[in-house]
C-alpha cells in the first residue's frame, strides 16, 4: 500500500483505494496534513483528492479501458449476427459469406472479421469448405520433351477470320496446327507456314524454352 514498497503504482484496485483513503484521513484526524500524510504513504495528494471524490460518486473501481468508442459493436448488432448464423450458418459455412449475406438481407452490415471474432466469442465455430480432390493435371505428349533449347509452335490461324469473316482456309485439316496442338521443329524464330497468295510463306512466331 505505499507504506514500505515505495510508491504507490499506477493501477491499483478499489480496496487498496478506500485503505489509502482511511489511513490518510485518519492521519487528518491525528493533527497530520493531507500533503503530508499522502507524502509519506508514496502516493500524490491530488491523486488522492481524485480517489476521494470517486468515492463520494461511488466509482472507485476503475472502468474497463477503451471506453465506449462511437464505431464500437452494439449489442443489437451481436444479437444480429447470431441470429443470421441460426438459419444460414451451415449453408454458408464461412464468416465471409455469412458477413455478405448480412448485408444483402439488410440485418446487419458488419465486416467479416466482426462475425468471425463474434461467433468465437459465443463459442461458434463455422464448419468451413469441404476439401477438394485435386485436379489432375493433363499429360503432356510423348513426343514432348522437357529439355533446355527446345522450340514449341502453336498455329493460331483458324482462330484468326479471312477477308469473309469466315476460316481462311476452309478445306484444312482441322486436326493440324489447331490451337493447343505443338510441335517441335528444327528452326529457330518461326514455324513452317503454309504459301500465301503471293506465294511467300507465312509462319508463326514460336516461344524457346
Amino acid at each position: 500500500m505505499g507504506l514500505s514498497a515505495g510508491p504507490v503504482p499506477s493501477r491499483v484496485d478499489a480496496c487498496v483505494k478506500a485503505g489509502l483513503l482511511d489511513l490518510v484521513n485518519h492521519a487528518a484526524d491525528a493533527g497530520w496534513s493531507p500533503r503530508r500524510a499522502a507524502a509519506r504513504l508514496g502516493i500524490d495528494d491530488s491523486r488522492l483528492a481524485r480517489w476521494q471524490h470517486r468515492r463520494v460518486q461511488g466509482e472507485l473501481t476503475d472502468r474497463v479501458p477503451g471506453g465506449a468508442p462511437l464505431h464500437g459493436l452494439l449489442a443489437a448488432e451481436r444479437a444480429a449476427i447470431l441470429e443470421l448464423f441460426t438459419p444460414w450458418g451451415d449453408i454458408d459455412r464461412s464468416h465471409r459469406k455469412l458477413a455478405h449475406r448480412g448485408s444483402r438481407l439488410d440485418l446487419v452490415h458488419v465486416s467479416e472479421s466482426t462475425v468471425l471474432r463474434v461467433l468465437a466469442a459465443e463459442g461458434i465455430a463455422l464448419p468451413g469448405n469441404s476439401r477438394r480432390d485435386p485436379v489432375p493435371r493433363t499429360p503432356r505428349p510423348d513426343w514432348l520433351e522437357w529439355k533446355p533449347n527446345r522450340i514449341w509452335a502453336y498455329d493460331f490461324d483458324p482462330l484468326h477470320p479471312g477477308p469473309a469473316g469466315g476460316d481462311r482456309d476452309p478445306g484444312r485439316d482441322p486436326g493440324r496446327g489447331s490451337p493447343g496442338c505443338a510441335a517441335d521443329t528444327g528452326h529457330a524464330g518461326v514455324r513452317p507456314g503454309r504459301p500465301s497468295s503471293d506465294g511467300r510463306r507465312r509462319g508463326v512466331p514460336v516461344g524457346v524454352r
